[in-house]
């Protein structure tokens, strides 16, 4: 006599009690990254690959003629926040092609006027107080304003502006500004969850970049990515070790997309099982522009820099 048994999740898990480890690709993960500031890196331990997610958040504005500060969590050690501050300075260094500044015009390297693309990148807009939609809409060709309207001289601190003097004669009221960059002005908390495992080494650097350059502009990286890969001041992307481990746990983590330094494709090569090259797309990069090409979508790709 023969039984059948239709053996389902519910079944095995009823027979078997919960599962003890939980397999990746689900919504929770991609909603870790689904927000500007956070990025997918993969580190290497003692006991194999593992994926690391990293946030960050703007804490303030910050304060005029005052640097931004850098705060780090995580139990991060001493290599690691070299890694933190390295990414940041690159990206302070290389503000004005990211488009996180104005360009200043040809007669003057202080003074620019602030853009509408910089005033709607912050979710602002520099009509009058008290206009309605219609009245923003015919003053700035835009429909993407933050209604209701605040203060214009506000407005302009929150996009990370500060005021030199006004435009007489201008019904706008828009005002002549020094623009702010908001990688050096900012505080900025960076955080590795998984608190209680310390954490170290240089492998982060690209990662962090990104993570940092998601907040700045405001743009999201893509869930289905993780990247390795130890960054250098000038924006090259060296050599890390444990590649065959990180790839692997990016497999198991379900996902698609790995960036690694150019230099470790033949680690590729040698060590991963075909199956792995075969579920994974590898991305070779050797700078750090080439790793803003592919880890967002559309890329994002550096403005040439304005020469006086």
């Amino acid at each position: 006599m023969s039984i059948y048994v239709n053996v389902t999740q519910d079944l095995v898990e009823k027979v078997l009690g919960p599962p003890f480890f939980e397999l990746g690709g689900t919504k929770s993960d991609r909603e870790r990254v689904a927000a500007p500031g956070a990025a997918t890196g993969l580190v290497w331990t003692s006991v194999g690959g593992a994926v690391q997610y990293i946030e960050c958040v703007r804490v303030s504005d910050g304060v005029a003629d005052r640097a931004g500060s850098l705060t780090l969590t995580g139990q991060v050690g001493e290599v690691l926040q070299e890694s933190c501050q390295l990414a940041l300075s690159w990206i302070r260094a290389h503000a004005q092609e990211l488009g996180l500044i104005a360009t200043p015009p040809a007669s003057t390297s202080k003074l620019a006027v602030l853009p509408h693309q910089a005033v709607h990148q912050a979710s602002i807009c520099t009509t009058p107080k008290g206009s309605d939609r219609a009245e923003c809409t015919a003053h700035c060709k835009c429909t993407t304003c933050t209604f209701p309207h605040r203060d214009p001289h506000q407005m302009l601190a929150l996009a990370g502006a500060r005021e030199v003097e006004s435009a007489p004669g201008n019904p706008s009221k828009a005002a002549v500004v020094q623009i702010a960059n908001p990688a050096s002005s900012w505080d900025i908390h960076i955080h590795l969850p998984s608190g209680s495992i310390p954490k170290d080494g240089p492998s982060a650097g690209i990662t962090l970049a990104c993570a940092l350059l998601s907040l700045l502009s405001g743009r999201c990286l893509r869930a289905d990515t993780a990247m390795t890969g130890e960054l250098t001041l000038r924006g090259l992307v060296l050599p890390v070790g444990g590649i065959k481990e990180k790839l692997l746990a990016a497999r198991h983590s379900g996902l698609a997309r790995v960036i690694i330094p150019a230099r470790n494709m033949r680690d590729v090569e040698v060590d991963l099982p075909a199956a792995a090259r075969n579920d994974l797309e590898i991305i070779p990069v050797e700078t750090l522009t080439d790793v803003l090409k592919v880890a967002f979508d559309p890329p994002y790709l550096l403005l040439p820099r304005a020469r006086l």
